[in-house]
């Protein structure tokens, strides 16, 4: 119980969740969430191969699919550069 409380007052404090994601203002929890797992085109993050089965710290929309990534880091460098990370079929890479 003590979590959920600290966890409420870090994101009401600071604008960030526990995890440091931004949470944008005026936004229900169910928009700011990102994709459902079930929804992405991998369960791997195609930049650092990482599951992200549990968690998506962050997605990215490519050629009419969504990949979802470990951090906002990974989703940086995969926007950048999307075709060194996956294949012709659009699976990760890795």
């Amino acid at each position: 119980m003590n979590h959920v409380i600290i966890g409420c007052l870090l994101l009401a404090l600071t604008g960030t969740s526990a995890v440091g994601q931004e949470v944008p203002k005026g936004k229900s929890a169910a928009a700011r969430s990102p994709k459902p797992t079930s929804e992405l085109a991998s369960t791997v993050d195609p930049v650092c191969g990482m599951s992200v089965v549990k968690t998506v710290a962050d997605t990215a929309h490519y050629a009419g699919k969504h990949y979802g990534f470990c951090s906002k880091g990974c989703r940086e460098r995969f926007k950048r550069q999307p075709t060194a990370y996956l294949n012709t079929q659009g699976k990760p890479i890795r």
